[in-house]
């Protein structure tokens, strides 16, 4: 386990599931105003984020979360808690 300690705004910790520049997927936290977590990828085609950053985005409160990646077969998820669970 890798923690980070982001105390500017913007920064942030993820992870990448990386085959390539043009066929990637990220989870990461930021830390900003609204300390979201967003999931973005790029498949041969032009980059996709899941969710903005901002207010619409997975917020949370937590000091630290657990950021998880995971592929099965040709789909790749990603997901968080916060690490107290």
């Amino acid at each position: 386990m890798r923690r980070a300690q982001p105390s500017q705004f913007y920064q942030g910790a993820g992870l990448v599931l990386w085959a390539g520049a043009d066929q990637y997927a990220r989870v990461e936290r930021g830390y900003d105003q609204y300390g979201e977590v967003i999931f973005e990828y790029k498949d041969k085609a032009p980059h996709k984020r899941v969710l903005e950053p901002g207010p619409s985005a997975a917020a949370s409160d937590a000091d630290r979360v657990v950021l998880e990646l995971a592929r099965a077969g040709e789909t790749v998820s990603g997901r968080w808690r916060p690490e107290s669970e």
